[in-house]
């Protein structure tokens, strides 16, 4: 596992100690001419440290920068500047969404108005998408201005014509995500009372009463429900108390 001394630290690394978790997306060309530029110089060195975990002894998985990995690999370098990360994965979808290797997602029942329509106008903006005669403004709108809070799928948004019909929520989908209902809560139930245990009288014999002032003696006897007058003697007290223990 991680060594705590190693978590955020730069570290140089062997290529072949670090295994990439996905293939890089991008063109062969791109990484051949890159990998061109970074051979050139005296010393090679990859000014863009990968983000790694450490998986065992000199073991280390990739997380994040999987293009500069591609790159250090196909210009032959032995050795890769990298920073060790922590194991959970919190941290793992942090890095692959740092290095622009996943779109990150937003939970659409709480997405603010400006994050519902900048993830609006990314989607627009791609390639392949259903969405690119949408109207921002409009869909923007009805979408915050929704009572999302009870959604359970994304259905509710083609019932507010918004010009994204149920055949477009699919598109939706790769920037936004439904958090899980929570349940009501249940009262927690009232406890019991503890019960009062009176603890039993201590056991005091003669030589130790008389040892004793008469106002710590007249605690005693009351402690024990022991009736007494108020000007009582010291030795009657004593003799009291030690025959009702």
């Amino acid at each position: 596992m991680s060594l705590s001394t190693n978590i955020g630290h730069l570290k140089q690394l062997h290529l072949r100690d670090i295994e990439p978790l996905q293939p890089v997306e991008v063109p062969r060309f791109v990484i051949m001419a890159v990998a061109n530029l970074l051979t050139q110089g005296e010393a090679a060195r990859n000014w863009v440290p990968l983000i790694v975990r450490e998986v065992g002894e000199e073991k280390y998985e990739l997380l994040g920068n999987t293009f500069v990995y591609a790159v250090a690999e196909a210009a032959g370098l032995e050795k890769v500047w990298c920073i060790v990360a922590d194991n959970s994965p919190e941290t793992a979808a942090l890095a692959q969404a740092l290095a622009q290797e996943v779109v990150p997602k937003i939970d659409l029942r709480t997405a603010s108005r400006n994050h519902i329509k900048a993830a609006l106008e990314y989607l627009k903006a791609q390639p392949k998408t259903t969405l690119k005669s949408l109207n921002i403004a409009t869909a923007t709108d009805c979408i915050s201005e929704a009572d999302r809070s009870t959604w359970k799928t994304f259905t509710p948004i083609a019932q507010l014509k918004c010009g994204i019909t149920k055949a477009k929520l699919k598109d939706l989908e790769k920037v936004f995500y439904l958090s899980p209902l929570s349940s009501p809560t249940k009262p927690d139930p009232t406890p019991d009372p503890e019960p009062v245990i009176t603890p039993l009288p201590e056991t005091l014999d003669k030589k130790v009463l008389s040892q004793k002032t008469v106002a710590e003696l007249k605690e005693i006897a009351s402690a024990r429900s022991l009736s007494f007058n108020s000007k009582v003697k010291k030795a009657d007290l004593v003799a009291l108390i030690v025959q009702n223990q």
